[in-house]
């Protein structure tokens, strides 16, 4: 997975199978119950009711946690178990129940550190949205990556399994790998001396990991080549364009003029971190030396996005006034406003949605539809996220969660997604409505199994073939550029 495009964390797989019968499956004694193990369970329990926005009981997720260390162990769960957890209350107490339900023996081989995690990504199950136990180091990776100054030397990898060693998927241009000649496809064999055939890729990437500024040795062979290469590389920061325009010229810049009358440009967001409201900042400066007037702002091909600062502060580069939207949290709700500072004043702007367009960016997209500062063309969002995610402390602070700590909400208080039939109501349908519609249906899922990809239906006429090598119509995007055009002969 490309670290531009990085989830927050890697999820621990929980093993869910079940006991095999005792003549088929050798069994053994369990390894004794590591004793700070309750007050983990304790930890994570009061970081999720502290800090949740909508937490389940601390009894359910005991239920969950134990079930899943039961599981992992291939023992049966206990029948009565939701009974005794409901009548846990201090720490004593659910000391005492998780020792009690600690496995006495095993089913195949289960390792002490198995059967514990299990129980501790177990706690997470019944927590509503996107909920992960993630090191401490990977929470300072995901802080990088938001800031748009990730520390490394920049190649993404995979896994080899029949060489059983990582191989390099990709290098990004003008980082530390890059300029030491590592290339696409080299198998990496040591990371400062150790071997990294038979380890796990998660060990890998930790290794190759370090502050700014430091050195780690790697040692690369090429697929056609005999002998290893060994390269020193300094970890370093390669900040990433996060606003593309239409087409690469061969100079390398981007073309933001779209072709026809009007001077329309186009910008496509690609993510959304602290850096991108100041590249749309300088982006807007050029346009506007290009003699551009109007804008089509792309935001269909995103990642899942979270990042409320980041995404307040590029709505709040676009309106010159007027409520973003609110947040609400456990503690309460908060308001976010614009100030009168605004970017492409006086042009008529066109953005792009499709049901890709989701979580912070479509709560953008509804800022500036709300606020009358654009139209919105396509389609929108079935996926029904629209959380707000941070990274809180568990305990000491070597282990964090990733939990959702925030409902995003319009700027009249309508809840971007409903979630209950409870909140349901003829004024809360919330979600992105497209000012002009371009219908699109999903025909796949992504390799994480989230994001659709999409087409658009076919039409009921036969449309013109495209010449050899000509882009593939674009509905959306043509529809958009109708819409500036009117928008510039009215105006």
């Amino acid at each position: 997975m490309s670290p531009f495009h990085l989830r927050k964390s890697l999820a621990v797989a929980i093993l869910l199978a079940s006991p095999l019968p005792a003549d088929e499956a050798p069994r053994s004694p369990a390894p004794p119950m590591p004793p700070d193990l309750p007050r983990r369970v304790l930890e994570i329990t009061e970081a999720i009711l502290a800090n949740h926005v909508e937490p389940p009981a601390r009894q359910q997720m005991i239920v969950d946690g134990l079930r899943a260390m039961r599981l992992a162990a291939r023992q049966p769960v206990p029948p009565d178990l939701a009974r005794r957890a409901s009548a846990v209350v201090t720490p004593e107490q659910v000391a005492g129940l998780v020792a009690e339900v600690w496995p006495k023996e095993t089913v195949g081989k289960a390792s002490v550190d198995a059967i514990a995690e299990a129980m501790l990504d177990g706690l997470l199950e019944s927590v509503p949205g996107r909920a992960e136990r993630i090191t401490a180091k990977e929470a300072r990776v995901a802080e990088q990556m938001a800031g748009n100054r990730y520390v490394g030397i920049h190649i993404t990898l995979g896994w080899d399994d029949g060489q059983e060693t990582p191989s390099i998927q990709m290098v990004f241009p003008g980082g530390p790998a890059d300029r030491a000649g590592i290339r696409k496809n080299d198998r990496l064999l040591e990371v400062d001396g150790v071997a990294t055939k038979g380890t796990s890729l998660r060990a890998v990437v930790d290794r190759l990991r370090g502050d700014e500024g430091t050195s780690v040795t790697v040692k690369v062979r090429g697929p056609k080549e005999e002998k290893p290469r060994t390269l020193t590389l300094v970890r370093g920061q390669l900040p990433r364009e996060t606003i593309t325009g239409r087409r690469k010229q061969p100079s390398g810049e981007w073309e933001f003029r779209l072709e026809g009358p009007g001077a329309i440009g186009y910008l496509k967001v690609e993510e959304v971190v602290a850096s991108t409201p100041h590249e749309l900042r300088k982006l807007a400066r050029k346009m506007e030396d290009q003699g551009l007037r109007a804008l089509v702002l792309d935001l269909r091909s995103m990642p899942m996005q979270d990042d409320l600062r980041s995404a307040a502060m590029l709505a709040d580069s676009l309106l010159e006034s007027g409520t973003i939207g609110r947040v609400r949290t456990a503690r309460g709700e908060t308001i976010y406003r614009a100030d009168a500072d605004a970017l492409f004043r006086g042009w008529p702007i066109a953005v792009l949605v499709a049901p890709t367009t989701s979580g912070t960016m479509e709560w953008v997209a509804a800022a500036l539809q709300d606020n009358r500062r654009a139209t919105i063309v396509g389609d929108s969002s079935p996926i029904g996220e629209a959380d707000v995610v941070s990274t809180v402390p568990i305990g000491d602070g070597q282990w964090m969660l990733s939990i959702r700590t925030g409902d995003l909400e319009r700027g009249d208080g309508r809840p971007m997604v409903v979630r209950s039939p409870a909140r349901r109501s003829p004024k809360s349908t919330g979600g992105l409505v497209p000012d002009h519609r371009i219908e699109m249906r999903a025909i796949g899922r992504s390799p994480d199994g989230r994001l659709p990809r999409l087409r658009r239906e076919p039409p009921t006429y036969a449309a013109p073939t495209p010449a050899p090598g000509a882009p593939a119509p674009d509905e959306a995007l043509d529809a958009a550029v109708k819409i500036l055009r009117q928008a510039r002969e009215a105006h």
